[in-house]
Parts: structure tokens; sequence; C-alpha cells
């Protein structure tokens, strides 16, 4: 069975959040000023301007004067009369409209100025949150890791006893099933752990998977694609073969040895 950790990065990115809100405001404010300015105001004028013209609706004039007040006791115009005038009046509303749209992207290269860097500092802030580690919430188990089916369309025009001899296919449900439990359990992501796979060794021989089985309470990293537990010391490293801390040095032989963090040394309980 398949096993998945639901986890977050809400509490491991506060201060980056936050750091990210405060770019955000800042881009409101410069293009607030922006579209403040007399400058854009000037576009904006002139775009309203092109909702209609003086030659539009003299066009429109001239077409429903062509119509009788009374159709009962006077004849519609002609087609030949009609049409040019239809014809006129489409090219001046696509000529206002192509106005409209070059006076749009004015004013939103207006509205834009100067927050390219600001643009810069929030795409590098929304790659750092995304590169944090995740605390993980829950473990859940899933349904089996892969499925066998048989090729889709490959069961079109046979028989039954056909489509029974037919090879069938293993396919990885991990996608599938991550996806689907995000939905599910609306959590902000979900990714599938290995019971099995333990300092990136799986026990049985097997292929290992997210290099440590997930906890309640243990980081999931994206960069390393990896589960591990919280560092417990900060004197200790994280070994990137295994994804388990190390100490600056082992542990003596035999049991009872902690590690005291103060004089980096470790010591034995009697």
């Amino acid at each position: 069975m398949g096993h998945y950790a639901l986890i977050s990065n809400l509490k491991t990115t506060v201060t980056e959040r936050d750091e990210l809100e405060v770019l955000y405001q800042t881009k409101e404010d410069i293009m607030t000023a922006n579209t403040n300015s007399a400058e854009y105001q000037a576009l904006l004028a002139d775009y309203n301007s092109k909702n209609t013209s003086a030659t539009l609706e003299a066009l429109e004039a001239e077409l429903q004067a062509l119509y009788p007040e009374n159709p009962e006791s006077e004849g519609y115009p002609t087609a030949e009369q009609v049409d040019p005038i239809k014809k006129a009046i489409e090219d001046e509303k696509a000529s206002l409209k192509s106005q409209q749209d070059d006076l749009m992207a004015l004013m939103q290269t207006k509205q834009n100025e100067g927050t390219e860097t600001v643009n810069d500092q929030i795409a590098a802030k929304n790659t750092e949150i995304a590169n944090k580690p995740s605390l993980v919430e829950s473990v859940i188990t899933g349904i089996d890791e892969t499925i066998e089916e048989r090729p889709v369309g490959a069961t079109m025009d046979l028989t039954p006893e056909q489509i029974a001899a037919l090879p069938t296919e293993t396919y990885d449900t991990t996608s599938w099933i991550e996806n689907l439990y995000k939905l599910e359990t609306k959590a902000q992501a979900v990714k599938r752990t290995s019971y099995n796979t333990v300092g990136g060794v799986h026990i049985y021989g097997g292929t290992p998977f997210r290099k440590n089985y997930a906890g309640k309470g243990y980081l999931y990293d994206p960069v390393r694609d990896a589960f591990y537990t919280p560092q417990p010391y900060a004197s200790w490293s994280l070994n990137e073969t295994s994804c388990l801390w190390e100490p600056p040095t082992p542990a003596p032989d035999g049991e009872g040895w902690i590690w005291d963090e103060e004089t980096q040394t470790w010591k034995q309980i009697t």
C-alpha cells in the first residue's frame, strides 16, 4: 500500500511570506502612483473617448434614417442601401477598437513603469518559498503504488475472450494519488513516502524513495526531494546521501551516550 505525507510550508516560511507581502505592497504603491500621474490620466481620457466618434455617430444616424417610422405603410431599405453603411460602421468600430488597444498597451506600460526591480525580487522570493522545506502534518495510506491495466484503446472491436487475453501494463499511480489526496484533504501538498526506506536505503533491497519514511513533524525538502527529521543540534550536518543528521564526531561504542551541544562532546548517562 502507498503511504502519503500531507505537507505544508506555511509554518516554515512565515518570515519569507511577510517579506513577500511587503514586496507586493511596494509594487502596488508604485503602480498606484503611476495610474495617478497626469500622463496616465491623459491616456485614460483618450481611451474613453474612443468608445465612439463623430464619424460613427453620423453613420449610425444615416443608417437609422433609412428605416421608415411606420414599417407597415412604407418599405424597408434595400441591401444596396444598407450594406455599404453597415460596412462603414464596422470599419469605424474596428478602427476605434484598434486605437483603444494601442492606448491600453501604453497605459499598461505606464502603470508598470518602475516595477522591474521589485518584480525580480518577487520572483526570487517566490522561488525561495517554493524551495523551503515543508512540515509533514500527517501520513495517510492510499491505494497500491501501481495498478495493472490494459492499454487504452486496445479493447476496441474485440470480443470478451480477446480482451481477456490481452497483456496488461503496469502504471505508477503516484502523481494521480498525490493530486487526488491534495484535493480531498485540502492539503497544501501531498507527497508519497516509502515505508521501507531509511537513510536512502530500502530495507528489503528494493528501490529507495525520498531517502526516509516520513513521520508527523518531519520535513520534506523539495530541493533534495527527501524526507528527514528537523535538525537536532546546530552543530549537526545533513548527510546528502542518507538525509540523516550527523554529529561533528561519531558517538562512542556502547549505549547510554548523549550529545552535549554546549561542550560539543558525547556524555555517557550512568
